[in-house]
């Protein structure tokens, strides 16, 4: 605390510090693959992933050490990486996680109407990996997060100067997401 409150540990210092730190818990976390420590286990890949999406925020926002289009690309990867984790050490919880950090780090930034299209693009990714996430999984509640996510996201949010493409292309995701959970919830009757 008496280095930080006194600038003795540099920004620069701060980052490299939360990203080492979030990279070894999200490291330690992988490694531990006894089934009664699974929760513990989890949880510190979660909370490696948080701290690298945290650390990196943090130079983009208050540090100004890194450019907006880096911590963008930075926190996607974040993203994708927390589906990926989800997936691998099939914790639903990460998953959930996972679509959260995917859906607010296009908000965390400024944006116009000139970038639309590239809002629209990362929107995709992150609902098409949801989307296989889910059905990888067995997870529907990853499908029901995913269209709430979606809903709030294009007709909350998104709300720019092109309505049409909008709503075209969060139709386009809803239906997606509502024939996923049909179909998944008819070979569930059967």
């Amino acid at each position: 605390k008496y280095a930080l409150e006194n600038n003795i540990i540099s920004p620069d210092m701060r980052v490299a510090l939360g990203t080492i730190a979030g990279i070894g818990l999200w490291i330690v976390g992988a490694i531990l693959k006894k089934p009664e420590v699974k929760t513990t286990s989890d949880t510190l890949c979660a909370c490696g992933l948080c701290t690298c999406y945290s650390a990196w925020f943090a130079a983009y926002y208050f540090y100004h050490i890194i450019p907006t289009s880096l911590t963008f690309i930075l926190l996607s990867i974040v993203a994708l990486a927390s589906f990926a984790t989800a997936v691998w050490k099939k914790a639903q919880y990460i998953g959930i996680l996972a679509q959260l950090i995917g859906f607010v780090t296009p908000f965390l930034f400024p944006f116009d109407s000139t970038q639309i299209w590239f809002l629209l693009t990362y929107a995709a990714i992150i609902n098409v990996t949801a989307v296989v996430t889910a059905l990888k999984c067995n997870w529907p509640h990853q499908l029901y997060t995913g269209l709430a996510f979606t809903f709030l996201t294009f007709f909350g949010i998104f709300n720019t100067g092109e309505p049409l493409q909008l709503s075209i292309f969060a139709g386009i995701f809803i239906l997606l997401y509502t024939a996923v959970a049909a179909s998944k919830n008819n070979k569930k009757l059967m």
